[in-house]
């Protein structure tokens, strides 16, 4: 058979610097946009632009809030490490002594869910008895997520192992003495140094990073951000209007001074340099432009799809990124590129734009997705109306859902219950 070179013909769209830039300025939320059209000012002399009042600032603890206005809305603060942890015990079953061992021991837990001493240092550092110190830990290292609390990695992905029941010896001997070999992906020295076949050693690894190294993800605590809104939604007269947070700066243009320097110099040289300076301008204006009328069509549209929920909080039904970039003729990207970061202020309050577009959540007998309000609007039917005498465990809730087609982990029903205002099982309950 001869080799045949052939020739193939395709299409292939690429995308300019202006558009890229441009797609780039759509992504930047108000306080991003706000630095960058202050960046520009700084390196363009023909940029004139009026700077009024700054957007406001996503401040964290110890910074003050540049914004004087009424837009500057304080975000829910994230729980602590400790907080999250210490949310998961019943306090009031443990002694006093050990009440304060587990606020101890869940103070010096990093934001990766590791401990930052070993038990022998802190036993000595706090003076906690060393066998009341192994008991609250062991209670610590039992708490969700799987691997919390540990000191080293080997020792969380063994807890990890451990909680799956997985109890196979090549593996566990990996974690134990080859995770370095892992990270350089030296398998056959494993396997060598393991006796087994490398076809072993994979499956091992497979299993392997399907763990977390992490356990806490980087939970971060004590955060006090502020949620600036980019779209605005107002109630007037039974109809929305729609507008933007960028009152803050107008339409700018080229300054006069220079414009007219432009045109009389016969330098050649400044000539261009301040033609491509006015160039610019433009291409910002035109760029602002289209996002401005972008974000405008995005905040109409849930302004028709989310009416109820913006107004009274009724759950909605999930509505795609998809299903708006059809309805706006864009492409999906471009849609989760514009609402990336961004928050919108409606009459009861205000929301991360994004989230108002939820994958939805698993309805298996309905065929349907169940948007994350529909799935929270049926768990408070089940706490409201369960007996208080007995009412249920997350677990139990979570069974509930199921059969009701709705498949959420224990750990979401506990998330969702808390969200709703709900407290556990025990504290739920009302004597006979």
């Amino acid at each position: 058979m001869k080799p045949e070179c052939v020739v193939l013909q395709e299409q292939k769209q690429i995308l300019s610097q202006y558009q890229r830039e441009s797609l780039q300025i759509l992504g930047m939320d108000a306080q991003e946009l706000h630095e960058f059209m202050i960046r520009e000012q700084n390196e363009n002399p023909l940029l004139n632009f009026a700077e009024g009042k700054s957007p406001g600032l996503m401040t964290r603890k110890g910074t003050s809030v540049a914004w004087n206005g009424s837009l500057d809305i304080p975000a829910p603060s994230e729980e602590s490490v400790q907080d999250f942890l210490l949310s998961q015990l019943r306090l009031n079953d443990y002694s006093p002594e050990e009440v304060e061992a587990f606020q101890i021991l869940t103070g010096v837990v990093d934001e990766r869910g590791f401990l930052k001493n070993s038990p022998e240092e802190l036993s000595e550092i706090f003076r906690i008895p060393k066998p009341l110190l192994d008991r609250c830990l062991s209670v610590l290292q039992n708490l969700s997520p799987s691997g919390v609390c540990c000191l080293t990695l080997e020792e969380c992905l063994l807890r990890q192992l451990e909680d799956r029941g997985v109890y196979d010896g090549v593996l566990l001997r990996i974690v134990q003495s080859h995770l370095a070999d892992v990270g350089k992906g030296g398998l056959r020295r494993i396997a060598r140094a393991l006796g087994v076949d490398i076809a072993r050693i994979t499956r091992s690894v497979a299993v392997l990073t399907s763990l977390n190294p992490n356990p806490l993800n980087g939970l971060r605590g004590e955060m006090a951000p502020y949620a600036i809104p980019d779209i605005l939604l107002i109630r007037e007269n039974g109809f929305w209007e729609v507008e933007l947070n960028d009152r803050w700066f107008e339409n700018f243009e080229a300054c006069d001074y220079y414009e007219k320097m432009a045109r009389e110099t016969e330098d050649d040289e400044l000539q261009n340099y301040l033609r491509e300076k006015s160039q610019r301008i433009r291409f910002l204006n035109e760029a602002l432009e289209r996002r401005r009328n972008t974000l405008l069509r995005i905040g109409r549209s849930l302004a028709v799809h989310y009416s109820d929920f913006f107004l009274y909080g009724v759950p909605f039904s999930v509505f795609t990124m998809a299903d708006l970039a059809e309805e706006m003729q864009m492409h999906p990207s471009t849609i989760s590129r514009a609402v990336k970061n961004k928050y919108l202020q409606h009459p009861r309050g205000i929301c991360e734009i994004r989230s108002l577009f939820a994958q939805g959540v698993s309805s298996t007998d309905f065929c349907v997705r169940m948007s994350r309000e529909e799935v929270k609007a049926r768990l408070r039917k089940l706490i409201a109306d369960e007996d208080r005498r007995t009412p249920g465990s997350d677990e139990c809730l979570a069974q509930l859902l199921a059969e009701q087609g709705i498949r959420i982990s224990r750990r979401t029903v506990a998330k969702y219950r808390e969200e709703l205002g709900f407290s556990g099982m025990h504290d739920r309950r009302i004597g006979v």
